[in-house]
């Protein structure tokens, strides 16, 4: 048997053997984690692919901010000495808090379109104001109002009345809320360079990027972290157009894991809509790339 196929063959007993309806990210992670270690970028390709097939099939993971990878990107990019990193979709803080804590000469600025949630994230970064701006407004490619349908789980708010793919049932209480075109506020800020951004807009993030588009073209944003899931269906920007949007730009993508980011050339076999996170890198970061690398 060849060495892959064994290596495949053993991960996927041991994935087997835990009942599926209960099975955890941290569980599934640890699994993969272990899977990579000295593996071929082939071999983790197949290991990943096992495991989001057998998760699927067990319900779904919950994406989790410490296990999912983001975590260690955060914690890995460290050392790099970022000035200002974006958290668009900030949600409650959560991301904004870690990036504060592993980051210490950046100025984080927190992006939160809803406002109840927004009450929340000032709430929660009370003490971190030194370093972190908050800011009550969403970014698209206009500026202007648009509608935001909200749930009881604030992570849920969207442009797209989405009901049942949401988990925590319809998604319906409109609110409207303000937004600004990406380019607009870094020239009014007076910002020439965004070392890290992070986007977590649940489908509307075709038109966040839209807003940015001269920032990526002048290569003024070094790293960015991005959503791709079931939101991708509601707002028409599939995998395929987030590389052609970031490889036109002198980007590599590649797709998040607790272990790192696997830098790959886009396949039609990678549109599953599963995600949960994708990274853009410039290229010319060649340190970035190769200390973020799976």
């Amino acid at each position: 048997m060849p060495h892959i196929a064994k290596t495949a063959a053993y991960h996927l007993l041991r994935l087997a053997m835990v009942p599926l309806s209960k099975l955890t990210r941290n569980e599934m992670e640890s699994i993969i984690a272990q899977a990579f270690a000295q593996k071929s970028a082939r071999e983790k390709e197949f290991i990943l692919s096992a495991g989001q097939a057998i998760a699927k099939l067990g319900g779904g993971i919950k994406n989790d901010i410490d296990t999912n990878g983001e975590r260690w990107l955060i914690e890995q990019t460290g050392r790099f000495g970022f000035k200002t990193i974006f958290d668009v979709g900030a949600n409650v803080g959560h991301w904004s808090e870690l990036a504060y804590q592993n980051h210490a000469a950046a100025q984080i600025h927190a992006f939160e379109i809803v406002p109840d949630t927004f009450a929340q994230l000032e709430c929660h970064v009370a003490g971190m104001t030194d370093r972190i701006s908050c800011h009550n407004f969403g970014f698209m490619d206009q500026p202007g109002e648009i509608t935001i349908f909200t749930s009881e789980n604030s992570e849920l708010s969207s442009i797209h009345q989405h009901g049942d793919l949401s988990t925590s049932g319809a998604v319906g209480v409109a609110v409207a809320c303000r937004v600004r075109a990406g380019a607009d506020f870094v020239r009014e800020a007076g910002i020439t360079m965004i070392d890290f951004m992070k986007i977590d807009t649940e489908g509307a993030e075709s038109k966040v990027l839209a807003g940015f588009e001269s920032l990526f073209a002048g290569q003024q944003v070094r790293l960015v972290l991005f959503e791709y899931n079931r939101g991708a269906l509601m707002g028409r920007f599939l995998l395929a157009d987030f590389y052609d949007f970031f490889t036109s730009k002198g980007y590599r993508v590649g797709k998040l894991t607790p272990e790192g980011v696997i830098f790959r050339d886009y396949d039609f076999s990678h549109e599953d809509f599963y995600g949960p996170n994708y990274v853009a890198c410039l290229a010319s970061e060649a340190a970035l790339v190769e200390a973020i690398s799976a």
